[in-house]
């Protein structure tokens, strides 16, 4: 069984708007309640089917008696109706007898006596008659008394359960009330502290963020002059070691070119089988190819540098802009903690220049004493990307050189 649980249209908003309530979303304790209704229903209903059944089954076996009474009372019908035709004959006999009477004064005392035990035959059918009837009657009113008595507990058990599903739907829908005023109160209580928030302080921030970055382009500038330095220096020893590599390259050549002439020289004289030499050529030719393969490796290692460096700079775009749209939420939508917290105190000019002078000193590019929890994040994030953005320059200048 599932059931859609709607919430009121003016209550929601466009991030708490269920698509398709469920069961499922209610709470653990409402969830057990509907299971446990839903369960109590089910057992109803098997309850009920298998009275039924049984009331069914007992009914067709009572009906199946009462068949048989009634074949019973018919024959007893058409016995009773053979008796009374044995009795209507009789009379007539007995009419003929007492016709007879005054001729017939000798047979007086036998038609007496078969009068008399006609008339006792008919009274023994009559007390049977009325014990089969009785026995019927009491039959009828015993099933009937059982057809009421299970009507009415059957009436009884779906009242019950009735008034037990109302309850609870009561109990959840109150409970589902309480709990969207209580969300609807606390959503106006965070509007209405959010609404309170001034502009002030976020101008400060981007005064400040605006003063920095143009320190750490002033720092990074010199670091990457010294950086480009370092490089030229470092390709410089590196080209002396590439010639130096190359020459003994090169001289390892022509080693292995005269020993492979030698040893085709002594193979040739030995008249070696063709597919040996094939082989060895093979084996020849694998020695002399790294000196081919240096410069492609070179390129595709510029080349991968240069695509890397390209998704750097892309990332730190990307990562730029969500850093200043968490900053923008964080400000205008701050949670309950920064509104209970006391204001900070803006320090005063002495204070930020001697703070701002400590942050700025070579080796040391923190701001965390002048600046709160989130400038202090927004400044993190700048000091990285500007180290990405300055590594991505020291890369590109290698390549340049190279």
């Amino acid at each position: 069984m599932r059931q859609s649980v709607r919430t009121k249209a003016t209550l929601e908003t466009a991030e708490s708007r269920p698509v398709n309530a469920k069961i499922a979303d209610l709470c653990p304790e409402d969830r057990e309640k509907v299971t446990k209704l839903v369960h109590r229903i089910v057992e109803v209903g098997t309850l009920q089917e298998e009275g039924e059944r049984e009331f069914s089954r007992q009914r067709e076996v009572l009906e199946a008696e009462v068949k048989e009474l009634r074949a019973q009372v018919r024959q007893d019908a058409e016995e009773i109706q053979e008796l009374s035709d044995e009795l209507r004959s009789a009379t007539r006999k007995a009419m003929v007898f007492e016709e007879r009477v005054l001729a017939l004064e000798e047979s007086t005392d036998a038609e007496t006596r078969s009068r008399l035990e006609a008339e006792q035959t008919l009274d023994l059918l009559k007390l049977e008659v009325d014990k089969l009837r009785a026995l019927v009657q009491r039959q009828q009113d015993e099933m009937k008394r059982r057809m009421k008595e299970q009507r009415e507990q059957f009436a009884t058990e779906l009242r019950e359960t009735k008034e037990e599903l109302k309850e609870a739907q009561e109990l959840l829908l109150k409970e589902r009330n309480e709990r969207v005023l209580e969300k609807q109160r606390a959503l106006d209580q965070r509007l209405e502290r959010t609404a309170t928030i001034g502009e002030e302080k976020l101008d400060r921030l981007h005064s400040l963020l605006r003063e920095q970055q143009e320190e750490i382009q002033l720092n990074a500038k010199e670091q990457q002059e010294e950086m480009q330095l370092n490089a030229r220096k470092q390709q410089e020893r590196f080209d002396a070691e590439m010639k130096q590599l190359k020459e003994e390259l090169k001289a390892a050549n022509e080693l292995l070119q005269q020993e492979r002439l030698n040893q085709v020289a002594e193979k040739e004289k030995l008249a070696p089988d063709p597919i040996e030499r094939a082989v060895e050529t093979v084996q020849d030719e694998r020695l002399v190819a790294p000196q081919e393969h240096v410069p492609a490796s070179r390129d595709r290692s510029s080349e991968r540098f240069s695509t890397s460096i390209d998704s750097d700079l892309a990332v730190f775009e990307e990562v730029k802009d969500l850093y200043a749209e968490d900053l923008f939420a964080s400000r205008r939508w701050g949670g309950l903690a920064a509104t209970s917290a006391p204001a900070p105190v803006r320090p005063t000019s002495n204070q930020f220049d001697s703070t701002w002078r400590e942050a700025l000193r070579p080796g040391n590019m923190s701001l965390g004493p002048a600046l709160s929890a989130q400038e202090l994040s927004v400044q993190e994030a700048i000091e990285k990307d500007m180290e990405a953005l300055l590594r991505s320059e020291a890369l590109h200048t290698l390549d340049a050189l190279q």
